[in-house]
């Protein structure tokens, strides 16, 4: 199966509801693009908190607790602080998604023949609109849904894209299961492209 125009997938879920589950899995076993929105968020708080590999590792398996390495703030609460204190006050709240563009622009041109990306944090919806200007209907926005998991005491919700194929899915089996659901559900999706 050939796809001729680069595709993308946005997963769209509150956390622990199997973003990066579903985007590794696109990664490894489909050969997909993987990119984070928080990318630059993360770098900047790597360089501005000198952070380690190993600091970085630590500091996502506490994601949510409170920690010295950050002066006491968890490691979300210093991402969304930095992004919606500094970089939206400062470059407007399409920033993520321009700098996202941008990242993606370059990767379409120096491997051309890549032609499906999979974003794991899709942020807000002004945050992924620039993305449609480069893959416009080439766009799947997928919804994950898991018991239990909500947005409470995060910046982020579900968004909508109008004019992109949406669907959702339910994440609450073994993770085998999650991703045979995801694979069916994006080679249906590219599949389409060679639809008479």
């Amino acid at each position: 199966m050939t796809m001729t125009k680069p595709k993308l997938i946005l997963f769209n879920g509150p956390r622990h509801s199997g973003k990066d589950t579903a985007a590794l899995y696109c990664e490894a076993e489909l050969g997909a693009y993987h990119f984070k929105m928080s990318g630059p968020i993360k770098a900047a708080l790597r360089a501005m908190f000198s952070l380690s590999q190993d600091d970085v590792d630590y500091l996502e398996s506490i994601k949510t607790s409170s920690t010295d390495i950050l002066f006491g703030e968890s490691y979300v609460s210093s991402q969304i602080s930095f992004s919606e204190c500094w970089a939206k006050q400062r470059y407007g709240i399409h920033v993520f998604g321009l700098l996202a563009a941008r990242h993606l622009t370059k990767a379409i041109q120096d491997n051309p023949d890549q032609k499906l990306y999979v974003c794991s944090d899709s942020g807000f919806d002004h945050e992924a609109k620039p993305l449609l200007k480069i893959f416009g209907k080439n766009t799947l926005l997928v919804t994950i849904y898991r018991d239990g998991k909500t947005f409470e005491g995060d910046s982020r919700s579900y968004i909508d894209l109008p004019g992109v194929t949406r669907v959702s899915v339910t994440n609450n089996g073994s993770v085998s299961e999650y991703q045979a659901t995801i694979r069916e559900l994006v080679l249906g999706w590219v599949s389409e492209e060679l639809r008479p």
